[in-house]
């Protein structure tokens, strides 16, 4: 017999089945790791940091043009010209040390050489 138009087909009668899927497990570990990475990030300070900045270009009455030129400046970031000028500062400054190590070792090799041709070994206390 066939089923009325009013009646309930078979398909409708049906009771749904819980789904079984590894999507909860999955969204678990997720939640898992962006909470560890969160208290990573207040145990670090960053969370502070970023409020504050954030906080201050809120209440800045004069908008900056560029909002991620304003962050990068007060999360105290050197600007690029003071990067490039540090950077140019180590290279001098690399460039003394090895200058300053050769003449160590010139140092040291003329004060053995004046030690070796000029003393006799002492002979031994007694």
């Amino acid at each position: 017999p066939r089923a009325s138009p009013d009646s309930p087909s078979r398909a409708s009668r049906r009771v749904p089945q819980p789904r079984t899927s590894a999507r909860p497990k999955l969204d678990m570990a997720t939640e898992q790791k962006k909470e560890a990475f969160r208290k990573y990030l207040e145990s670090a300070g960053v969370i502070d940091s970023l409020t504050k900045v954030l906080v201050s270009l809120y209440e800045e009455p004069d908008k900056p043009a560029t909002a991620i030129d304003f962050l990068k400046a007060n999360l105290g970031g050197p600007t690029p010209a003071e990067f490039e000028a540090l950077t140019e500062e180590k290279n001098a400054l690399a460039q003394e040390l090895e200058t300053c190590k050769k003449e160590l070792a010139e140092a040291q090799a003329r004060l053995e050489a004046a030690d070796g041709a000029g003393e006799e070994p002492a002979a031994p206390a007694e």
